[in-house]
């Protein structure tokens, strides 16, 4: 129990569920007295105080039951405040095929009340993003209804180069003073990663 002279403030409750004890004084009897009581409580706490009044006679009192009167406050935390959530850098990512490419990534979010949330993101983390930037949002919603969100892009570049393949040329037979002359028979082919079949020159 710790107890504090009437005026006093008190930045913190001392004993977490304990008692506080008041001291006012002497009154005049049909006199009256007000005790204010300023509960702030952080953003995780809930709970109740219990106010109890009590007098103490100078004189003999036969009923002492009637000395003491109590009342109970509910003390609820309203939450308004949005989970915050975590998303990466802005990515860039090289395309594997015509589609685009996969894109894993993380995300994650936390509530001054709740603690740790689920993100949920749209396109979800390991979708296939097509060429160009995508825009992803990701959010998460508290047990209060407060929803938080967050962006970043992912952007899918091809910047690998196509694939030339040429087919050997055999031995040639010299058909004229000084060599071949004439139409050897090769080719060139080219393949790009994201374009498919491409002309070769």
């Amino acid at each position: 129990m710790a107890s504090f002279a009437i005026g006093a403030t008190i930045a913190s409750c001392p004993e977490a569920g304990g008692t506080i004890t008041l001291t006012i004084g002497t009154l005049a009897a049909g006199a009256t007295a007000v005790v204010t009581i300023v509960a702030i409580p952080t953003a995780a706490a809930a709970g109740t105080i219990t106010d109890t009044a009590c007098s103490t006679q100078n004189e003999f009192d036969p009923n002492t039951a009637n000395n003491c009167d109590t009342e109970v406050t509910t003390i609820r935390v309203a939450n308004s405040t949005p989970p915050v959530v975590t998303v990466p850098a802005d990515i860039t990512a090289e395309a594997t095929g015509a589609g685009g490419a996969a894109v894993s990534f993380p995300a994650s979010a936390n509530d001054d009340v709740d603690g740790p949330l689920s993100a949920t993101c749209s396109p979800a983390s390991g979708e296939t993003f097509p060429l160009g930037p995508t825009t992803v949002t990701c959010s998460a919603t508290d047990a209060a209804g407060n929803t938080g969100s967050a962006n970043f892009t992912v952007t899918v570049v091809d910047t690998t180069q196509p694939i030339v393949t040429c087919s050997d040329i055999g031995p040639l037979e010299g058909n004229t003073l000084g060599g071949f002359q004439g139409n050897a028979g090769y080719g060139c082919a080219a393949s790009d990663i994201v374009a498919g079949d491409v002309s070769a020159v």
